[in-house]
């Protein structure tokens, strides 16, 4: 957790903040030295924080319709943001083509070395490092030749952070106490594991009405603290329980 900062307010009064500078409140003197002890009194232990990459952290929609515009000529209007997983019939292509594009452009070495992170994924990444917490990615990437060499050198070649990077289709082999995937079926299944599994919103027809979607990375950031602090809350009051 982040560490907390304490100055001087009017009246003999202080304010307290957090680590990301929001004002948690005004306490006296007293009162403020008794807050810091009983939030940092307790050691939390960190969170296993598992990461799908694809839609989630990696655009990968959007790079593949950059590389079917640069090799077909094909107006990148004409191909819109996807509503559902199956976005590509909405671009006017059967499976085969997509997966024949897909592979050409993994093979080719664009798809999974091109494109920026998702707006906000790499900071929030950063922040929960920073926290304490470690970073498992887990992602089904075996489309192609070279996917995995790929993957390996985005990541670094975009300073993500990450302590462990599984391949694999089953997102739940990897213990993880919180989890972040745009797919339902994978969110469910890892909630029925035991995993606080979340679902990213990307705005498709599949996710509608999920119970345990998140509108943001930072969202995201909230919940892996509400997190925290319950776990933190859960251990005080068992060392509080009259013997």
């Amino acid at each position: 957790m982040s560490a907390y900062r304490i100055d001087p307010a009017p009246g003999g009064y202080v304010v307290i903040h957090n680590g990301s500078e929001a004002a948690i409140g005004i306490f006296d003197w007293e009162g403020a030295k008794r807050f810091v002890a009983d939030a940092t009194k307790h050691t939390v232990k960190p969170l296993r924080i598992g990461i799908d990459l694809d839609e989630c952290v990696y655009p990968f929609s959007r790079v593949l319709g950059d590389y079917i515009t640069d090799t077909t000529g094909r107006k990148r209007s004409q191909m819109p943001a996807p509503t559902r997983w199956s976005f590509y019939e909405d671009w006017g292509y059967t499976t085969e083509q997509f997966l024949k594009f897909f592979e050409d452009a993994v093979d080719k070495g664009i798809m999974f070395a091109e494109g920026a992170p998702i707006l906000g994924s790499l900071e929030t990444l950063r922040n929960l490092k920073r926290d304490g917490h470690t970073l498992h990615i887990v992602t089904d990437r075996f489309v192609g030749r070279r996917s995995q060499e790929l993957t390996g050198y985005w990541l670094q070649s975009r300073h993500v952070p990450f302590d462990t990077l599984t391949f694999a289709k089953d997102k739940t082999i990897v213990p993880t106490d919180v989890f972040i995937d745009d797919k339902p079926s994978n969110v469910d299944a890892l909630r029925e594991a035991g995993c606080s599994a979340y679902l990213y919103n990307r705005h498709r027809d599949d996710q509608w009405q999920h119970p345990a979607l998140v509108d943001s990375w930072e969202a995201f950031e909230q919940v892996v603290d509400a997190l925290v602090f319950r776990q933190q809350a859960n251990e005080q009051a068992v060392e509080e329980v009259p013997a």
